[in-house]
């Protein structure tokens, strides 16, 4: 079975993936944790801010907790 990953799960057009350091890093499995990513088109920079903001309002955080994606 195939692991999705971010940008995948949010279908992320080309040039947002290559903007994004989860895409860069080949870090979409744990993107909660890297700064720099585009959510939602919306440089990330504050790690701690993003890791509280996935667990309460992000659908592929709370899908890979859930072990669905």
């Amino acid at each position: 079975m195939a692991m999705t990953n971010c940008w995948e799960f949010f279908k992320c057009p080309v040039e947002r993936r290559q903007a994004c350091t989860a895409f860069t890093m080949n870090a979409g499995r744990i993107c909660w944790l890297v700064t720099g990513t585009q959510c939602g088109g919306i440089t990330q920079n504050a790690r701690d801010l993003k890791i509280a903001e996935c667990r309460c309002a992000c659908d592929f955080f709370l899908k890979l907790q859930a072990k669905e994606v």
